[in-house]
């Protein structure tokens, strides 16, 4: 998302996240997005929303067209009874992209957060996706 004078608009948090990282301006996509890398291993997307919250949001899974619907609605299935706990205990969530093609972790947070809580929210955020992308389920589907 963008101001009016055409550059990115992104909120102060994710701003003073990179401050605080040492991150160049250079770190931003046109689009405001920015990609952060933990353990070498998470990419997670931070972008303001058209509702000015804070998106973040990594792959979990890339079905590629690898399943038929059915196959999907059982994975789903799974991957809920597998994560209830976790998913009582986390404002993270699982959804597909608009296509379909993707298994996202996504959670929405306030643009006014601040860094200390956004760092925080980072933390527990990965610590999800480590949950999903180690559980047996992703694991096999991505093997297929």
């Amino acid at each position: 998302m963008q101001n009016p004078s055409g550059s990115p608009d992104v909120p102060a948090a994710v701003r003073a996240l990179m401050t605080a990282h040492g991150m160049a301006s250079g770190a931003l996509r046109r689009d405001g997005r920015l990609t952060l890398t933990f353990e070498d291993r998470y990419r997670v997307h931070l972008e303001q929303t058209r509702g000015r919250r804070l998106a973040v949001f990594a792959t979990v899974l890339d079905l590629a067209d690898r399943l038929e619907k059915q196959e999907v609605d059982r994975m789903l299935q799974t991957l809920a009874a597998r994560g209830t706990g976790l998913m009582q205990s986390r404002a993270s969530t699982l959804s597909f992209d608009t296509s379909r093609h993707r298994l996202l972790l996504q959670q929405t947070l306030p643009s006014d957060i601040g860094l200390e809580r956004l760092e925080f929210e980072l933390a527990e955020f990965v610590a999800a996706l480590a949950f999903w992308t180690q559980t047996g389920i992703v694991q096999e589907l991505g093997s297929t």
